[in-house]
């Protein structure tokens, strides 16, 4: 059965916010220091604010291939 606000299934648990968010580990990572290309990664909410850690790797993933 859906709830009347926005349709959503009453079953359905909500998920919790991440007690660090991306924004906030970003902010005290060490940049790499070498020459590298650039790019930017734009936390959208959800990963920002509930599943940080996928952002975090995908940092990793991108330094790790010469990306700053």
């Amino acid at each position: 059965m859906l709830t009347v606000a926005g349709g959503i299934d009453k079953q359905r648990t909500i998920p919790l916010f991440a007690s660090r968010t991306l924004q906030a580990w970003s902010s005290g990572a060490t940049p790499v220091r070498r020459p590298a290309r650039e790019v930017v990664l734009w936390p959208d909410t959800f990963t920002n604010h509930l599943t940080p850690g996928i952002g975090t790797a995908a940092v990793e993933v991108l330094e790790a291939a010469g990306w700053r």
